[in-house]
């Protein structure tokens, strides 16, 4: 198997989307799509379980509301849990949110009560798909993402099955750290 570093990641895309005239809202449907096929090929049972999709506000929460959707559409009960406000969001993000919003809720993580709102909605969830942070993180996470990394460990570590979309949130796609 080849992996693709961060930086050969965003080559890739600006390659597909200038290049060869693919519009990103295509590569992010293919992306969430193909995502949620392979999970519920590793999960069958997850139509039968809790899945909370943890959404950031860029590129990778984007494919987060298409994973979602398409679990939805197997017959899984989803949740998709957002670090920030829907307003917030732009571009393809919005777009994605407003298509999950015609099937299901978004809850909506503050940074005052992320801790508490993210244990609630994580706490019970059998499935949790990571889809703070892709290829594109250069830094360590903070504030509510932090929080959102730690409540994934959590669940994690807890028994709750988790799915991370590119890469786990916190990991930098090019030097591992």
């Amino acid at each position: 198997m080849l992996l693709a570093s961060g930086t050969s990641m965003r080559l890739i895309d600006t390659a597909a989307t200038s290049q060869w005239g693919i519009p990103s809202s295509v590569l992010i449907e293919r992306a969430g799509v193909g995502a949620a096929d392979m999970l519920l090929r590793l999960r069958p049972e997850l139509r039968d379980e809790q899945v909370v999709v943890v959404c950031g506000k860029g590129n990778n929460g984007c494919d987060g509301f298409v994973v979602a959707h398409h679990l939805s559409d197997e017959g899984a009960h989803v949740t998709v849990a957002l670090l920030g406000a829907v307003k917030e969001l732009k571009g393809d993000a919005a777009a994605m949110a407003q298509v999950w919003q015609r099937i299901g809720e978004v809850v909506e993580i503050s940074p005052s009560g992320g801790k508490r709102q993210l244990e609630n909605v994580v706490g019970e969830a059998d499935v949790i798909v990571d889809a703070v942070f892709g290829t594109g993180l250069s830094r360590a996470p903070e504030g509510i993402a932090l929080i959102a990394v730690d409540a994934i460990n959590a669940a994690g570590a807890r028994g709750a099955y988790v799915f991370a979309l590119d890469v786990p949130s916190g990991l930098h796609a090019d030097d591992g750290s």
